[in-house]
């Protein structure tokens, strides 16, 4: 009898180590497999490599005149050509990936570690970007509650999670400070007495020229979407936004131009 449970225990035994080894096996090789493929978290690289490239999707800019971008392994440099009419400077922005070191010879105002985390625009034009890139969630300052018109943006401020902090001329800087943005989005028209940009960069806060207004054409306005994706790394979802834009003004223009009868004044 002895016998009998001793031959039928051993296989129940020696099944039981098997599906123990297998699970601790698979559990390694789980934990193994997270470790080396989990380079970034939180948009921030855990372990850095000067090899590789932090920005495989890169933008082109196509229409926009007064907008660049120059890409390296683990920076992008945005520069702004013509922020206003008749301006004799440009701006350049150092666009770091999060989680790698800055690189060298460039202004400390200049630099932004990318992706930002929160954003203040100081110009509801600036609104539908985010919309459109799915970043209204970092949106938590605004000029004038009163002139948007961006449903999502709209429900946020419905919801207490955005500051007004005044316009352009006359920001609340006190209340910007508080809100410590990783980004304030603003416009120049290049007179000191109503521009806030040197108000912003001397309180210490990282600033943003968009000069969309300055463009001549629809597209070369609505391309600037692609600066606002610059600062969140959105830069693919930007290239195929612009392309569905780009396409439907395209057909609408061919559309206008086959209209034989067209009505004089």
């Amino acid at each position: 009898m002895q016998l009998t449970k001793l031959r039928y225990s051993k296989p129940i035994i020696f099944l039981c180590q098997f599906f123990l080894i297998t699970t601790l096996i698979i559990a390694c090789h789980s934990t193994a497999i997270n470790t080396s493929t989990n380079t970034i978290n939180n948009g921030c690289v855990q372990n850095y490599d000067p090899n590789t490239d932090y920005f495989p999707n890169k933008i082109k800019i196509t229409h926009a005149t007064g907008l660049a971008v120059e890409y390296y392994k683990h920076y992008k440099i945005v520069t702004i050509k013509n922020p206003w009419q008749n301006a004799k400077t440009k701006f350049q922005y150092v666009l770091v990936q999060c989680g790698t070191p800055t690189p060298e010879g460039f202004n400390q105002a200049q630099v932004i570690t990318v992706p930002i985390n929160s954003i203040v625009s100081l110009s509801t034009t600036h609104l539908p970007h985010l919309a459109k890139l799915g970043v209204v969630d970092k949106l938590i300052g605004i000029s004038n509650s009163q002139q948007v018109n961006t449903p999502d943006v709209i429900e946020r401020i419905k919801a207490g999670k955005v500051t007004q902090i005044g316009n352009n001329s006359n920001v609340d800087i006190e209340k910007l400070l508080e809100l410590n943005p990783d980004l304030v989005t603003t416009y120049g028209t290049g007179n000191s007495q109503t521009d806030s940009y040197s108000k912003l960069t001397e309180a210490g806060l990282k600033v943003g020229i968009n000069a969309e207004y300055m463009e001549d054409t629809p597209l070369g306005q609505s391309e600037w979407l692609k600066f606002t994706a610059l600062f969140f790394n959105k830069e693919e979802q930007a290239e195929k936004i612009f392309d569905e834009i780009a396409n439907k003004y395209e057909l609408i223009a061919q559309k206008s131009k086959s209209v034989k009868n067209r009505p004089t004044v």
